[in-house]
């Protein structure tokens, strides 16, 4: 054949087709109708019928164990992680500024409702406790060798910097009460003897 007639019979398919389908758009086309039942049918059966589930499970292993899907995954992680890299620094004050947003809408949520409030610290301690009690002798001597790990000049400062101003009261009236018994004592052996 001719190539201008092989030319004339593809142009007169692919028109049919394209005009199938632009008929097909319509709701209500039968043909529509007919291709929507097919796949729910086909869906049901991949799930239920177990002469497809077999090869539809194989299918799947193979393909997911397939060198090609392994590099097109780690294609598309490079490509995620990429894309989130060079995104993240034009974007971090609206990500800061939608994060703070978010954590005010669920403060304000929460601060609506004392019983949702109550729930929530309820279920929040119950999974703390779920999570610390079967761990708390590992978590005790893990504090305990972190503690025996430190010199006098470091447990000194973590002390100042958990008690704070309240340290210098505490020197002040140990100096005080020392001194007063200091006092007290030397009067009385004085007078006593």
């Amino acid at each position: 054949m001719p190539k201008f007639v092989d030319d004339m019979i593809a142009a007169k398919l692919i028109a049919a087709v394209a005009q199938t389908l632009k008929e097909m758009r319509a709701p209500d086309h039968p043909w529509r109708n007919e291709v929507g039942a097919r796949v729910a049918k086909l869906i049901d059966d991949l799930a239920h019928d177990p002469s497809l589930r077999g090869p539809g499970e194989v299918l799947k292993r193979d393909t997911i164990s397939g060198p090609v899907f392994e590099r097109q995954i780690e294609t598309l992680w490079r490509e995620l992680e990429a894309a989130l890299n060079s995104e993240l620094g034009e974007r971090a004050e609206a990500l800061a500024l939608a994060g703070l947003g978010a954590a005010s809408a669920l403060a304000r949520w929460m601060e609506e409702d004392e019983t949702r409030r109550a729930r929530i610290n309820r279920t929040l301690r119950l999974w703390a406790l779920r999570a610390v009690l079967p761990r708390r002798a590992e978590i005790s001597g893990y504090i305990a060798g972190v503690v025996d790990r430190w010199d006098a000049q470091t447990l000194v400062e973590r002390l100042e910097l958990q008690v704070g101003k309240d340290l210098q009261f505490i020197r002040i009236n140990g100096t005080l009460v020392g001194g007063l018994v200091g006092l007290l004592i030397y009067i009385v052996g004085e007078r006593l003897f």
